[in-house]
């Protein structure tokens, strides 16, 4: 492996020495060139306030990842891209990867508490409010022109589940693919991956672009120190991480329509007998299957008043089987609509009124167990939710806004919640913008929480409360010169309501209980640098501080420190190398113990427009080989749960 990253990287640069010099535009933007940060820095975005403004006009801490960045960083999924993003942090329990966020991450929590939307289209299924972020949701990153972070509570806008962040994936349009691009890759633990995506803008004014994708993975053979015994095979597992994924997307615009769809599919072998399945069967496995379709109308009925709307079906299918004395399954079902209506007032020059009304019914969450064709558990829970939100953004000053917004929602299970968020935005200098940000947001028990039942084992609890959460934070962003700009944050948030799963007193009984409420307070800063020349910079710190719940002094799986930095730069005309170091700090485990810290660096290197059309990228992952683990579940006999060391990766990128 090690021979195969070392010739990859010197074939790359060979090519890169002897390719023609073009000295084109194509080569490297003269706009990108000129106005690399001014370009980063006029980026606008629309999931903060549900219209398009700039990042520091939003009423929330928004980062921004474009696809120069996805493309020079060769990021691969959801997981990978929030790892580049301050304060975000990554767990895996080799199924399934999971994000926390400022230091707030609970194991095994299917990314339940914050909200994933494709252009505005909310991805959370309805039986276990996931969000997928690892290739389990397997759309091609190529097809993304950027994707929208805002921080902090979204339920004032967006309902359940944006307690902690709304992610907003926006994909190309025809216009901006213009043309035919496929990839293929390949690399360490016989990960091979391809992709096609066509896009085009008609004469006629239809915008059409269309995009998949498959992969495949072999994975690596694993050792567990928790079963190092004879008896099961002293630890090792071996061709026990089989992953398999295909993805597509659809977009088609016509003057104020637009029809989108999304699809995505994987099954993945499971190799940490979770659950208490035979260590060793490759047996065990779960299948993920995703799709939405939606049609909406966006239109100007006057100067002042414009008029959206939407209607979408969305489906989510799982199966899983589980190998004991006997094979168990278990599989759900989700199906749901939604229709959204958004009207959007200037009352006058200074003020905006956003007003909506939005309906969801799901006919269809469906759960069952099942062994030795015989139902151990069989429920359908249909359930509905209307919703009215109001916000209202008023410029009381040239220098500064006020932007008030309230949401009420009703489910037909838990009742009536409000979710209101104030935001002051000021520009005390032309380069400089300071925000006053408070909310609240919220996240409703999820059907599995609620009703699902094991034998003897497992107890439902249809009283289950919403979890809440409030949080305030303070927001600088300065642009400190013409290549480097800076922001930073200080946030407390509490949380109270949180739903897990515990054992009965005097029991072995487990069910999903209210269990608490925690309390947290951190600091983030982050100073990015890009220049003319195409070179790009940043370094990011962020430190929290967060109360245990129950009876533990500290969150659990909560890095107390995070360090990110990346670095690219551009060489020989064609040639761009780039680096991502990343450092943690350890995080305390279910069973007491706390991982180590952990220091990854990975490397990146492309050669573009080889003879006009094709690039060239090479990647190489945890260069120095460290050995770190995550914490794992309580679905879990490991404490943690290690890693993968070296990777390394080819990949080959064809336009036409």
């Amino acid at each position: 492996m090690r021979m195969l990253s070392v010739t990859a990287i010197l074939t790359l640069f060979l090519l890169a020495l002897t390719g023609t010099r073009s000295g084109s535009a194509q080569d490297h933007p003269v706009e990108e060139e000129l106005q690399s940060l001014d370009r980063l820095l006029s980026v606008r975005v629309s999931t903060a306030s549900l219209y398009s403004q700039l990042a520091s006009e939003a009423p929330a801490s928004v980062s921004i990842i474009g696809a120069d960045d996805i493309a020079r960083f060769q990021i691969r999924t959801l997981a990978e891209l929030l790892s580049h993003v301050r304060s975000f942090y990554l767990s895996d329990d080799r199924n399934y990867e999971y994000v926390g966020v400022r230091g707030f991450g609970r194991p095994t929590d299917y990314n339940n508490r914050i909200l994933l939307l494709w252009n505005g289209h909310v991805l959370n299924d309805n039986l276990y409010s996931s969000s997928a972020l690892g290739f389990d949701f397997s759309p091609d990153l190529n097809s993304v022109e950027r994707v929208e972070i805002v921080r902090g509570p979204g339920s004032p806008l967006y309902g359940a589940n944006a307690m902690l962040a709304v992610i907003n994936i926006i994909g190309k349009t025809g216009a901006e693919v213009n043309g035919l691009e496929a990839s293929g890759e390949y690399g360490s633990g016989a990960y091979a991956r391809g992709s096609v995506m066509y896009g085009t803008q008609t004469a006629g004014g239809v915008d059409a672009v269309v995009s998949g994708s498959w992969m495949d993975r072999r994975g690596f053979d694993l050792y567990f120190p928790a079963y190092d015994d004879p008896a099961t095979n002293n630890g090792i597992v071996r061709d026990a991480e089989r992953e398999q994924a295909v993805g597509a997307t659809a977009r088609v615009a016509y003057g104020d329509l637009t029809f989108m769809s999304v699809f995505s599919s994987r099954s993945k072998r499971i190799p940490t007998a979770s659950y208490g399945t035979v260590f060793g069967d490759n047996r065990a496995r779960t299948e993920d299957r995703r799709w939405a379709l939606q049609l909406e109308y966006a239109g100007a009925l006057s100067p002042s008043l414009r008029l959206s709307g939407r209607i979408s079906f969305d489906a989510y299918d799982y199966s899983g089987v589980y190998p004991y004395e006997y094979l168990q399954f278990d599989g759900s079902w989700g199906r749901w609509w939604t229709g959204r209506v958004h009207a959007q007032w200037d009352t006058h020059e200074s003020n905006r009124f956003d007003a909506g009304v939005e309906f969801r019914t799901n006919p269809r969450a469906d759960y069952r167990v099942w062994a030795l064709e015989t139902y151990d558990y069989a429920r359908n829970a249909p359930f509905d939710v209307a919703s009215l939100f109001v916000q209202d953004t008023y410029q009381i000053l040239p220098e500064m806004s006020v932007s008030l917004a309230l949401r009420a929602d009703h489910h037909s299970v838990t009742g009536w919640l409000l979710s209101p968020r104030l935001a002051v935005v000021a520009n005390p200098g032309a380069r400089t913008t300071l925000k006053a940000l408070y909310g609240e947001a919220f996240r409703a028990p999820s059907m599995y929480e609620l009703y699902y039942e094991e034998g003897e084992g497992l107890v439902s609890n249809p009283s289950l409360r919403p979890e809440r959460v409030r949080t305030l934070e303070l927001t600088g962003e300065q642009r400190i010169s013409n290549v480097t700009y800076a922001q930073v944050s200080v946030y407390q948030f509490s949380m109270w309501d949180l739903i897990e799963q515990t054992t009965l007193q005097g029991e072995a009984i487990g069910q999903h209980k209210n269990i608490g409420s925690t309390h947290a307070r951190g600091i983030e800063a982050e100073l990015i640098t890009r220049t003319p020349a195409g070179h790009t910079a940043s370094l990011s710190v962020g430190t929290q501080s967060g109360e245990g719940i129950g009876l533990r002094p500290e969150l659990v799986n909560s890095p107390r420190t995070i360090i990110g930095f990346s670095a690219s730069v551009r060489f020989l005309e064609r040639c761009e190398a780039a680096v991502r170091a990343r450092y943690e700090t350890g995080r305390w485990t279910i069973g007491g113990m706390k991982t180590d810290p952990s220091f990854i660096v990975n490397a990146f290197l492309t050669v573009a427009r080889i003879a006009g059309h094709v690039d060239l990228c090479c990647a190489a992952r945890n260069i120095f080989d460290v050995q770190y683990a995550f914490p794992g579940g309580l679905e879990h006999l490991q404490d943690q749960l290690v890693q993968d060391g070296r990777t390394v990766a080819l990949k080959a990128i064809v336009r036409w």
